[in-house]
C-alpha cells in the first residue's frame, strides 16, 4: 500500500535509477558505437594507419581496465556519489574533447581520460542504484541495470552507423548531449557518505595501466617493419619491469590496488586465463568486423552498424537464457568459447572465398554473439564461485580487467598480423585464425574450471558486481 508519505521516496528512487542507469549506459555504448566509425576517423586523419586507430579503442579499455577496481575502492573511502559525479562530468567533457579533436593523438588521450571516468562510474552506478531501494527490490533492480548495459552495446552499432553519416564527430557529441540530463540531475541523488579509511594504492594501478598499455605497444608493432628489435625489447623489458612493480605493490600496500589473494582459488585462475583469451578473440572480432562490412563488402556505415549490431543482440539473447539454464559455468564456457571459435572457422571457410554478406558474414556474427553472452556468464560465475562472498566484487572486478586488458591484446593482435588496405575478406583471414585460436584456449581454460551449478540469482549478482 503506498500513500502520500511514498510519493517522495518513489520520486527518489526514479530519479536515481535515470541518473545511474544513464551513466552505466554511456560507459557500455561509447566503446560499441565507436568501432563502427574507425574508417571514417582514418580519412580524417590521413596518415593513421591501422595500428594508430587500435588506440582509438585500446586506450580507453586499457584505462578503464586499470582503474575499475581502485575507482571502486576510492568510492566506499569518499562516497560513491562524489565518485559517480566526478566520472561522470569528466565522461563528458572527454567525449566533448574527442568531438572537437583536432588531431589523432588528442583523440586517442581523450579516450583515455573517458576511460578513467567510465571506470569511476560504472563500480558505483550499481551502488546507488541498490541504496536507494529496500532489499526486496534488488535483483529487479540488478536485472534491469544489467540488461540496459547489453541494451546499449546492442545498439551501438547501429546509432554508430547512421551517426557517421554526418560525421564521425556526432558520435561523441551525443555522448554529451546525453549525459547532459543526468549532470543536471546528480546533485538530487541521495546517497550514504563513504566510509573513510585509507585510500588504494594507485602506484600500483598507474604499473598496471603502463604495463598493459606497453605490452599492447609490443604485440601491435611486432609486424611493423619500422620498428627496431632494439625498441620492441626495451617496450618489452618496461612492461615486465612495471608488471612486476604492480605485483609487489598489490602485495605489500594496505589497501593494494587489486587484491591478488582471489589467484589462490583454482577455478578463478583459470577463468581469469579463460577471459583473457576469449576477449582477445573478441577484440579481434570488434575491430574486424565493422572493416570487412565496410571495406570489403561495401556497405555503406549505416547498414554496416545494422549488420553488426546482429552480434551483440545475439549476445543479450545468449546472456538470458545461459542465466536460466542449470549448466556449471565450466559447460558454458566449453559452449561459449566453441561457438566463438565456430564464428571465426566460419569466416575463414565461407566469407573469405565467397565474400557473400548473408551466407559469409551473417552466420559467422551471430555464433560469436552467442558464445560471447555464454562465454561471459560462464567466467564471471565460475570465477567467483570458489570465493567467500566478501571477495565477490575484488574477483569480479580483476576479471572485468582481464576483460578489457584481453580485449585490447587482441585488437593489437589483429593490426599486427592483418594487411589491412586491400578490398577483400582474404586480408582478414590471419586473423580470423587467431580468433579461432582464441576462442578454443577460451574452451580449455573452461575446462580447467570447477563447476557447482550456476543459476539466475547467482550470475545476475556477480555480473552486476563485474560492472
Amino acid at each position: 500500500m503506498s500513500g502520500p508519505a511514498t510519493a517522495p521516496a518513489q520520486r527518489s528512487r526514479r530519479l536515481t535509477f535515470f541518473v545511474v542507469v544513464t551513466g552505466s549506459v554511456l560507459a557500455s555504448l561509447d566503446l560499441f558505437i565507436v568501432n563502427i566509425a574507425f574508417g571514417s576517423i582514418g580519412a580524417s586523419f590521413p596518415g593513421s594507419g591501422a595500428r594508430e586507430l587500435a588506440w582509438v579503442l585500446n586506450a580507453y579499455g586499457i584505462a578503464f581496465a586499470s582503474l575499475l577496481v581502485p575507482f571502486g575502492r576510492v568510492a566506499d573511502t569518499i562516497g560513491r556519489k562524489r565518485v559517480f559525479t566526478a566520472g561522470l562530468v569528466v565522461f563528458a567533457v572527454a567525449s566533448a574533447v574527442c568531438a572537437a579533436a583536432p588531431s589523432l593523438w588528442i583523440l586517442v588521450t581523450a579516450r583515455a581520460v573517458q576511460g578513467a571516468g567510465a571506470a569511476a562510474v560504472i563500480p558505483t552506478s550499481l551502488g546507488l542504484l541498490l541504496s536507494s531501494a529496500p532489499p526486496a527490490d534488488h535483483k529487479r533492480l540488478v536485472s534491469i541495470w544489467a540488461a540496459t548495459g547489453s541494451i546499449a552495446a546492442a545498439l551501438g552499432p547501429t546509432a554508430g552507423g547512421l551517426l557517421v553519416q554526418f560525421g564521425w564527430r556526432w558520435i561523441f557529441l551525443v555522448t554529451v548531449v546525453l549525459a547532459a540530463p543526468a549532470l543536471a540531475l546528480v546533485g538530487r541523488v541521495r546517497a550514504q557518505p563513504g566510509r573513510g579509511g585509507r585510500l588504494p594504492d594507485l602506484l600500483g594501478s598507474a604499473a598496471l595501466a603502463l604495463s598493459a598499455g606497453l605490452l599492447v605497444w609490443v604485440v601491435s608493432y611486432s609486424s611493423d617493419p619500422g620498428t627496431t628489435v632494439l625498441g620492441l625489447s626495451i617496450a618489452a623489458g618496461s612492461a615486465a619491469i612495471l608488471a612486476v612493480v604492480f605485483v609487489w605493490r598489490s602485495r605489500r600496500a594496505r589497501v593494494p590496488a587489486v587484491d591478488l589473494r582471489v589467484f589462490a582459488a583454482r577455478g578463478f585462475r583459470f577463468a581469469s586465463v579463460g577471459m583473457l583469451f576469449f576477449y582477445a578473440a573478441f577484440g579481434i572480432m570488434l575491430v574486424s568486423a565493422p572493416l570487412v562490412l565496410t571495406g570489403a563488402l561495401g556497405l555503406p556505415p549505416a547498414l554496416a552498424g545494422l549488420a553488426f549490431g546482429a552480434g551483440p543482440a545475439a549476445a543479450v539473447a545468449s546472456t538470458l537464457v545461459a542465466g536460466r539454464l542449470p549448466l556449471t559455468p565450466r559447460t558454458l564456457g566449453v559452449v561459449g568459447g566453441a561457438l566463438f571459435a565456430a564464428g571465426g572457422a566460419w569466416w575463414l571457410a565461407v566469407l573469405v572465398p565467397t565474400g557473400s554478406l548473408w551466407w559469409g558474414y551473417v552466420p559467422g556474427i551471430v555464433l560469436t554473439g552467442l558464445g560471447a553472452g555464454v562465454a561471459q556468464t560462464s567466467f564471471i560465475a565460475g570465477g567467483t564461485a570458489g570465493l567467500p562472498a566478501a571477495e565477490y566484487s575484488a574477483g569480479a572486478g580483476i576479471l572485468n580487467t582481464g576483460r578489457q586488458i584481453g580485449s585490447a591484446l587482441g585488437v593489437a593482435g589483429f593490426v599486427a598480423v592483418t594487411a589491412v588496405g586491400a578490398h577483400t575478406a582474404a586480408v582478414f583471414a590471419p586473423a580470423w585464425a587467431v580468433m579461432t585460436a582464441a576462442g578454443a584456449l577460451a574452451l580449455l581454460a573452461a575446462l580447467c574450471m570447477g563447476g557447482r551449478t550456476s543459476t539466475a540469482a547467482d550470475i545476475a549478482e556477480l555480473e552486476s558486481s563485474a560492472g
